[in-house]
């Protein structure tokens, strides 16, 4: 944190150190289809009144393969 005010007045620096696991699976639909979802949270080492870590994560895709054998 370089800079940190709060209603333009400058207010007390914070630190954190942040984890992020982040568990992925992918499971095939059908010839070059794939399905592949996300989920993860962010924990915080420290608790602090601003700096703090963010909410859990959901991702939900498709992908596909374009070429190849």
């Amino acid at each position: 944190m370089k800079d940190f005010t709060i209603n333009g007045l400058t207010a007390e620096k914070e630190d954190n150190m942040l984890i992020e696991p982040v568990f992925y699976t992918r499971m095939g639909l059908g010839k070059g289809w794939k399905l592949q979802y996300t989920n993860g949270m962010v924990f915080g080492f420290k608790s602090n009144t601003y700096l703090k870590a963010g909410y859990p994560l959901f991702t939900l895709g498709v992908l596909y393969k374009f070429g190849g054998k």
